[in-house]
């Protein structure tokens, strides 16, 4: 009748062999007192109030800088806090300070400290004074955010090999700029041929799509990546249709375009990307959440846009009638109003850079890449995103 976990002791006596309530059939005495004292209702509101301050506590120690190894939907929250000596050592001092009590446990290999919220009586002001608790310890035992050990681990979700190549260089570039010199979170890059997703495109086969695309995300989480970016723009069309959430969270890289042009005080941005991109709802639906407005080229440059993107930048050509051709667009679009351009396919930063572009640039490939380096280096909370509508 006894149970066993990694979170309960094994060098000493184990409670669960010599407490009647924390055995399997003695259990079933708690959960009728439970339902006894506060009915179906009670019981209920009790368990979603400590799921939700769970999530609290999980948010309050990401934000923080701290690795939480789970995606905090029920009651428990795992931290680690770097190598075994070192969350071993804050649990320890967690203990000892008394405010709350947290113990050891392996989770997918790896030690981390194990956050329960069980109590009828804990409250938003004791979750709280845990956090304000919990961090000093950290500081003292010299574990910041940014520390290499305390960093998560990128998962590129490749789609579009030359994109999803400029997006790496980028993350590493960026990881010099903050770690210094050949310095830089670690990163792993999946890829899966694109072509038998061109079709699937064509018909409005988005499940197609998600199918590979959710085949690559289960490789980057089987590789230990904590978080996903996809750094191909029409990708996300069918990513916000996934009917199933994906095994990793991930950043929205239309998302990120949108708050970049509202944080820099544009009111009106010109679309550039597939034809797919131009037409379809994933950019509309971020840039109405920012509250800004949305300019596509017409019909004849969507199609122009769309052949050279297909036909020649993701072949590797780079050709200076293109540039000039988008760059005439561009113009176009600034005349209608626009006064910035996102470059929403991440091959078009490689033919239009700031210098030639008669708009100032949104590059959803950089700017995709800057954000994961941060939420990898803590300075960014960890996305909760797992595919789907947003919102």
């Amino acid at each position: 009748m006894a149970i066993d976990a990694d979170y309960l002791p094994s060098d000493q006596t184990n409670p669960s062999d010599y407490t009647p309530e924390v055995s399997r059939r003695s259990r079933g005495v708690d959960a009728w007192a439970s339902l006894r004292a506060l009915g179906r209702t009670g019981l209920a509101d009790l368990v979603e109030r400590n799921c939700r301050l769970a999530h609290r506590f999980g948010e309050a120690l990401s934000s923080a800088g701290f690795r939480v190894l789970n995606d905090v939907v029920l009651n428990q929250v795992l931290v680690s806090f770097g190598d075994p000596e070192r969350t071993r050592a804050v649990i320890a001092a967690i203990q000892d300070e008394g405010t709350c009590w947290a113990g050891v446990t392996v989770w997918q290999g790896k030690t981390a400290m194990r956050l329960s919220v069980i109590s009828w009586a804990t409250s938003d002001a004791d979750v709280d004074r845990s956090i304000a608790a919990i961090v000093p310890h950290c500081s003292w035992l010299n574990i910041q955010p940014g520390d290499p050990v305390m960093q998560r681990h990128i998962g590129i979700l490749a789609h579009s090999a030359d994109g999803a190549g400029l997006c790496y260089l980028e993350m590493v570039r960026e990881g010099a700029r903050q770690m210094g010199e050949h310095n830089h979170p670690e990163i792993t890059l999946s890829i899966l041929p694109m072509g038998p997703c061109l079709d699937a495109y064509n018909r409005n086969d988005l499940n197609a799509v998600n199918t590979c695309l959710r085949a690559t995300a289960e490789r980057l989480a089987a590789a230990g990546c904590d978080f996903f970016v996809c750094p191909d723009n029409t990708a996300h069309i069918a990513l916000d249709a996934a009917r199933e959430p994906y095994p990793l969270p991930g950043l929205h890289i239309a998302e990120i375009v949108a708050a970049q042009a509202r944080a820099h005080g544009h009111k009106c941005v010109a679309l550039l990307g597939t034809r797919w991109t131009m037409e379809g709802p994933a950019y509309p639906a971020a840039f109405r959440r920012h509250e800004l407005e949305l300019l596509v080229p017409s019909p004849e440059d969507r199609t122009e846009i769309d052949r050279i993107i297909l036909d020649e930048l993701c072949q590797g050509m780079i050709t200076r009638s293109a540039r000039d051709y988008y760059v005439s667009v561009i113009d176009s679009l600034r005349a209608h109003g626009c006064d910035a351009v996102a470059l929403s396919c991440t091959e078009i930063p490689l033919l239009i850079t700031p210098e030639v572009s008669p708009l100032p640039t949104l590059d959803s490939t950089r700017l995709l890449a800057r954000e994961a380096v941060a939420v990898a280096l803590g300075r960014k909370p960890l996305p909760t995103w797992r595919g789907g509508p947003i919102g």
